[in-house]
């Protein structure tokens, strides 16, 4: 069974592979932070739907360039 410091431990091995990552940890640390431990959950659950929602319309507006690039292409 996976311990609190394995997890942590694994988590500080993922970010330095992917430090790009570190200023969302940094977010996800300081909104637990502020969180009572009851609502620590829903606080995570809030933040990956939040996060869900940046990265689909992100995709839509990349669909639009994609879009729009490829119909310029097929009208040269």
């Amino acid at each position: 069974m996976k311990t609190l410091q394995d997890a942590i431990k694994e988590r500080d091995e993922f970010l330095k592979e992917h430090p790009e990552l570190e200023g969302l940890q940094e977010e996800i640390d300081d909104a637990l932070s502020k969180t009572p431990e009851k609502m620590r959950m829903e606080t995570i659950s809030t933040m990956m739907f939040s996060k869900a929602t940046e990265l689909k319309d992100e995709l839509v507006k990349l669909q639009g360039i994609l879009k729009n690039e490829t119909s310029i292409s097929q009208s040269h």
